[in-house]
């Protein structure tokens, strides 16, 4: 049953195509999708948690406007933790992966009901505001596809843990809507901060957070030295340098020599992500 929820999934996101190929390369991405990436909206870590579980940075300010989109992202990120034929791949599959969050909604007006606000907003800007936030109605589907993806579809152990720390009282509110939305057998596994907000100038004390967070992390087995430097951590490794390494590997999987002449797939390349490497 998996593997049937896998393959009707992927044809979903990527289209007959894209879908059976071998595994998902940097290429099968959209421009939409490409633009969020560059941005620095998810990122596979270099490091694994003490448990050997993958590890994946989002910034929710940064997300696409669409819930596809950003599905599309997470697929990404995790067949390139676990199809890169490394004996780390298959491990990988056995353990799972974590996500590590910074939540942030930049841009909001103030209202009164989060939930029309974000919408309203996202109209007005022209579907995501100059962050790519999702509007409500995006991100439920989101999080109910993303819950359906790695429960019943993935080919991997489900997700082993989220934690987030929320830096504005935007995403507090969202959050709060959203969470119910998230299957219960994750409900357990959330690892949350919050932080105290004034209703002018938002979190009050976010850097004291941004410590207890990094103790919590810790105590699971992911050290502040593997944590991007966005939330708080030691580890400098940026959007740029990521997206370099995934195109190496991918290019590599897919048999292409770098020695040689480059133009064809640099033409194959996502103009967004042509812009971030500066080619």
């Amino acid at each position: 049953r998996r593997v049937v929820k896998y393959w009707d999934r992927k044809l979903e996101l990527f289209g007959a195509t894209k879908a059976f190929k071998r595994t998902i390369s940097i290429f099968d991405l959209e421009e939409e999708d490409c633009r969020a990436l560059a941005l620095g909206a998810l990122r596979l870590l270099p490091y694994r948690d003490e448990a050997g579980r993958a590890l994946v940075f989002r910034q929710s300010g940064h997300y696409p406007s669409s819930a596809d989109s950003l599905s599309r992202l997470d697929w990404y990120m995790i067949h390139a933790a676990t199809f890169d034929g490394e004996p780390t791949g298959i491990e990988i599959q056995k353990k799972g992966f974590c996500y590590i969050s910074l939540i942030d909604i930049m841009g909001i007006p103030s209202k009164s009901n989060i939930c029309n606000d974000i919408d309203s907003h996202n109209e007005l800007e022209g579907g995501g505001g100059s962050l790519l936030s999702m509007s409500f109605t995006e991100t439920v589907k989101y999080v109910k596809g993303i819950n359906n993806d790695t429960l019943y579809a993935l080919p991997m152990r489900p997700l082993s843990g989220m934690h987030g720390v929320v830096k504005n009282k935007w995403a507090f509110l969202l959050l709060e809507h959203v969470l119910e939305f998230i299957d219960k057998k994750y409900r357990s596994k959330l690892n949350i901060i919050y932080s105290d907000f004034d209703e002018e100038i938002g979190a009050v004390d976010f850097d004291a957070r941004i410590e207890t967070f990094l103790i919590d992390l810790s105590s699971y087995g992911i050290p502040p030295e593997i944590i991007p430097k966005q939330i708080g951590g030691g580890l400098d490794y940026s959007t740029t340098t990521f997206v370099r390494e995934r195109l190496q590997k991918d290019l590599a999987m897919a048999g292409v020599d770098l020695t040689k002449n480059n133009q064809e797939w640099e033409k194959q390349l996502p103009n967004e992500l042509k812009k971030l490497l500066q080619m």
